[in-house]
């Protein structure tokens, strides 16, 4: 399984944060350096599934917290890797990416009011 590792490394990080913790402090209680858990809250450090259990432990949160997205923010994820790619588009790219995204959202609607009006 593959992790967005910046992703996750926020995620640390805003939970850290919350409880009003340091790295230094996090490190501590998890048995990590502080420039580990930098990295990692960064998401520089590729870390192991096992240094994400560790760290939720210390956190007193649960390793699906860490690891998966809550279903109701979904939405949320998906616009921040649209966002990714966005950013690594030059502007030819993004002009087609644009007129390819109105056709697209125009089609579904089409369809959609289609659909609606059969079933009436």
């Amino acid at each position: 399984m593959q992790y967005d590792h910046k992703v996750i490394g926020e995620r640390i990080r805003k939970k850290r944060e919350s409880l009003g913790w340091s790295q230094e402090y996090l490190g501590e209680c998890s048995n990590y350096s502080v420039q580990h858990i930098g990295n990692i809250e960064r998401g520089q450090a590729k870390a192991s599934v096992e240094a994400f259990l560790r760290i939720a432990k210390a956190l007193k949160t649960s390793l699906d917290s860490i690891l998966c997205y809550d279903e109701n923010k979904v939405e949320s994820y998906i616009i921040y890797e649209i966002n990714q790619m966005l950013e690594r588009a030059d502007e030819n790219q993004l002009k087609v990416i644009a007129g390819t995204l109105n056709a697209m959202i125009t089609s579904w609607n089409d369809i959609k009011n289609e659909s609606l009006r059969r079933s009436r």
